[in-house]
């Protein structure tokens, strides 16, 4: 082998070996999907405010809505922001300042953050303030759950108060925002339909937009148009129901997370959407007293 080629093969083993380490490097700071946290104990049930309560409430409401409190011997800081992936909204200044004044020992976000390589992604960018409170957590090896039910449990939750039907119409239609036009809607949902449409609670029921279209068809008769909705919330017949209901039954899971790691001693700071922290209030309120 002459000298060229010599220094050709170290040349290519030294690419080679720069590649193994780069990618092993990459793989061991990137970030996995957010795990569920898995309750140990009973669930107790707690009261939430009323829907109607909270919309006689909601136009007065200034987020990011905060609540805090010692538990027995640990304590709880609830963040409640402004769904926003914005890294220079005010409120991830506020955010920051409170992860560091209350220093947890556990952390709870909402949504399920997935995969992300830090060098080359925003954690805000991407996750919002759940991924501006993990990226914190990182920094301190703090570990970090979601307080989000699993999609099985979820499902099961739903299908015991409504029918199979509604429960897949409801799983596509969450994730809708709406759009400026019917094609634009269309082309949004088909991309849903795409992405969900295997998961738990579809029971292979839609796997294409007229076949949602059908589906729609069967359970809105009066000519209701889900192109012309901008999300579920005041939507009509049983969508406003499982709405109201899927975010009851979340904030149950959310409450008892807290409780359960307060009684573990845990200083728990949690993320949501400002909603949640807002009819949450009083549970928490009552928590607090009984952990006196």
């Amino acid at each position: 082998m002459g000298e060229g080629q010599t220094a050709l093969k170290k040349l290519a083993l030294t690419i080679a070996m720069l590649f193994i380490v780069g990618a092993g490097f990459l793989a061991a700071t990137a970030w996995y999907p957010t795990p569920n946290y898995e309750l140990t104990s009973a669930r107790q049930t707690y009261p939430l405010m009323t829907w109607d309560e909270y919309e006689q409430r909601a136009a007065d409401i200034e987020p990011p809505v905060t609540l805090e409190g010692t538990i027995g011997q640990g304590a709880a800081y609830l963040f409640g922001a402004e769904h926003s992936n914005d890294p220079s909204h005010p409120q991830f200044r506020a955010l920051d300042a409170a992860y560091r004044d209350f220093e947890p020992t556990v952390v709870i976000v909402e949504g399920r953050p997935s995969f992300l390589l830090p060098q080359f992604m925003d954690a805000t960018e991407n996750y919002g303030e759940s991924g501006r409170l993990i990226e914190l957590a990182k920094q301190d090896n703090v570990p970090a759950y979601s307080w989000e039910l699993s999609r099985e449990e979820e499902v099961d939750l739903l299908k015991a108060k409504f029918t199979a039907q509604q429960t897949a119409i409801y799983l596509l239609m969450r994730p809708f925002s709406g759009g400026n036009s019917a094609s634009e809607a269309e082309q949004d949902m088909a991309a849903i339909i795409d992405d969900r449409g295997h998961r738990p609670g579809m029971d292979g029921t839609v796997s294409n937009l007229d076949e949602f279209q059908a589906l729609w068809d069967q359970e809105f008769n009066q000519g209701e148009d889900w192109r012309e909705l901008n999300g579920i919330y005041g939507a009509p017949s049983f969508l406003n129901d499982m709405f109201e209901y899927g975010n009851d039954i979340r904030d149950q899971k959310l409450l008892n997370i807290v409780r359960e790691l307060t009684e573990k001693d845990e200083r728990v700071m949690v993320t949501m959407g400002w909603s949640h922290t807002v009819r949450i209030e009083g549970a928490f309120a009552e928590m607090r007293d009984q952990g006196r």
